[in-house]
């Protein structure tokens, strides 16, 4: 259970203290609670999707800016600070089905503009009662209804999942509201969603890939919970080995439980294949062209003394017509937006096959064997990670979207990579590092996900993992050098790893520390780490600070190395402002979080005692 599950009851969060507190009630809320609470369906079709348009599509939105969000923010603390949030949540289950649509639409994407701190509000609302009636009062639908109801009921699972992905992920627990409506179980309503095929329409047909994707991403985050029925997940696999590659990955990652040793091979043969033929610079590169003809067309058009056109009200209303339908978009735009959302789901299917394939290499123990794969099966992996690696870092895309799509490609990739290493032979385990530290500029997700690998690297590298110039394999000059301006990021998260890392490797090297330049300089860096003023008001990053000192300093062969650089006083001052950061920030940290700081808060009085003693 995360830490939401914990703490909910024990405080509530600021939305929910800003809607107990004000009440506030605005014009537009207003109107949009009474629309709502119309007795017309046409006026609560209508302002449901005026909520939902308030938030947009930020899945697909082409033209997303900073200002589209701050607006997207300000529409959301309307909701929350009156009693429309609750209203929302209660339409969710209305007789009609293009409300639950719209109003689904607008919780999932409340639920990303607002994250955990909305999340916690919906479920202190009760959402997940709404959510588990409707996922099962549509299901004959899907058997007996119309093409028009089947399309609408389709798109109602299509977004009821991704909201409900969303919800578990944060707090798993509230599967278990939904687990049967008295009659049929969650089982029962996802094998008749996965078995819903129509015979023809390609738009119903697309939806239906949509909503079975949807429903495969939720039975990812419910793996847990649905460990306990075996049955199931053998008939989910069985139906995915049946589907394309998407499907086929997203299902079998949910049903890994099940998967035995040749079963898990199978699985990663499969992911190699489909990795080697992706074809990600031609994707990336189709999607900044797509997205700088979008831009080029939402340009402002340049004045013009033409007359404006005058038209009759029957061509007016014609053209109102056909812009409504279009979504207020040309037929040209529409189809930008079409092919820039099929790319995006292609390169995100390719994160499943990299999620999946570093899931199986995983081991949840870190001192378990790995897996008794086929021998070749690892080394073919390295070569297909490492040339995926090395053609999406090549890339140099200029738009925003296809930077971010590249990004969460590369992190894939050395995700699954990290999980490979207990896998690789020793030559492989000692190239890997130069290989991954020249990169670390393409973003700052990038640069923590290479810093954590690395750290796991030194885990696998065994005795030689150290590093000096001439005499360890990780050369200072070339490899190290490049990770310590990180150390003052200001990020928080990534000056741990780097710290974590750092010690790792100083507490191998070989020889006299003193006496190694490199040594020195790396240890130098990392005592003014807490030159950045955000470092130095980071309880984490104190404690992970102070613990490398101790670990590193506390050895006699870095005694030296710690007397040359006159380092007592930061120990003291990073000491008395964890004492202080810990005072004032106590509430926000978990409770693992605190009980290892306070540890470590005494951990340092005792090292200054021996500092002062004379390090004896």
């Amino acid at each position: 259970m995360g830490k939401a599950a914990r703490n909910r009851g024990e405080k509530k969060n600021k939305f929910y203290k800003k809607a107990q507190q004000e009440e506030a009630q605005t014009p537009m809320s207003r109107e949009l609670l009474s629309g709502l609470d119309s007795p017309e369906e046409a006026t609560r079709i209508s302002t449901s999707g005026a909520i939902s348009a308030m938030f947009g599509d930020i899945q697909s939105d082409m033209n997303f800016s900073d200002d589209l969000s701050s607006e997207y923010k300000s529409n959301l603390e309307m909701v929350t600070k009156s009693n429309l949030l609750k209203k929302i949540i209660s339409r969710a289950t209305d007789k009609s089905p293009l409300v639950c649509m719209n109003i689904l639409g607008a919780l999932r994407n409340m639920c990303v503009v607002g994250g955990d701190s909305f999340i916690s509000t919906a479920y202190d609302l009760n959402v997940m009662e709404a959510l588990r009636s409707l996922l099962y009062k549509n299901l004959d639908v899907l058997q007996k209804g119309s093409e028009t109801d089947k399309l609408i009921v389709c798109n109602i699972y299509y977004q009821l999942f991704s909201l409900l992905t969303i919800l578990l992920d944060y707090d798993p627990s509230g599967f278990y509201q939904l687990e049967t409506d008295g009659t049929h179980s969650i089982c029962d309503a996802i094998q008749t969603i996965l078995a819903f095929s129509p015979a023809s329409g390609a738009k119903l047909l697309q939806l239906t890939d949509q909503m079975r994707l949807s429903t495969a991403e939720f039975l990812t985050v419910t793996e847990e919970q649905l460990g306990s029925s075996p049955a199931f997940l053998q008939q989910v696999v069985a139906f995915a080995q049946q589907q394309d590659w998407p499907l086929r990955f997203k299902l079998l990652g949910a049903c890994l439980s099940t998967a035995s040793l040749k079963d898990r091979a199978a699985i990663l043969r499969d992911a190699a294949q489909i990795l080697q033929h992706a074809g990600f610079a031609a994707a990336l590169a189709q999607v900044d062209a797509l997205y700088k003809q979008f831009e080029a067309m939402e340009a402002p058009a340049p004045k013009s003394d033409a007359k404006e056109e005058v038209m009759d009200d029957v061509d007016a209303t014609s053209r109102m017509d056909t812009e409504a339908l279009d979504g207020g978009e040309s037929a040209t735009a529409a189809g930008l937006v079409a092919q820039a959302q099929a790319l995006t789901q292609q390169l995100n299917a390719y994160l499943g096959v990299l999620d999946v394939a570093g899931r199986i290499l995983s081991r949840d123990d870190a001192d378990a064997a790995p897996l008794a794969l086929p021998t070749e099966l690892p080394q073919q992996l390295y070569a297909v990670l490492s040339s995926t690696y090395a053609e999406l870092v090549a890339q140099e895309p200029q738009g925003k979207q296809a930077q971010l799509l590249r990004s969460a490609l590369v992190v894939g990739v050395l995700e699954a990579l990290a999980a490979l290493l207990p896998y690789l032979q020793q030559a492989q385990l000692l190239s890997v590092w130069s290989a991954l530290v020249a990169h670390l500029q393409l973003s700052e997700d990038v640069a923590r996900t290479t810093v954590s690998l690395l750290w796991k690297w030194s885990q696998c590298v065994g005795g030689v993992g150290g590093f000096s110039d001439s005499v360890n394999p990780v050369c200072f000059s070339e490899q190290v050098a490049p990770l310590l301006p990180l150390l003052q990021s200001g990020c928080g998260e990534l000056e741990v790893q780097l710290l974590n890392l750092l010690a790792a490797l100083l507490t191998r090297v070989q020889g006299a520390p003193a006496k190694n330049a490199s040594v020195v300089e790396v240890c130098r860096q990392a005592v003014h780490c807490l030159d950045a003023e955000t470092n130095a008001r980071n309880a984490e990053v104190l404690g992970c600070f102070l613990d490398f000192m101790m670990t590193v300093f506390g050895s006699d062969a870095y005694v030296p190395v710690f007397r040359s650089l006159q380092c007592t006083q930061t120990v003291m001052d990073a000491t008395s402002a964890l004492q202080k950061a810990l005072r004032e920030s106590a509430s926000e940290l978990d409770e693992d979080a605190l009980e290892y700081l306070n540890e470590i808060l005494s951990n340092a009085f005792a090292f200054i005692s021996w500092i002062q003693g004379g390090m004896n």
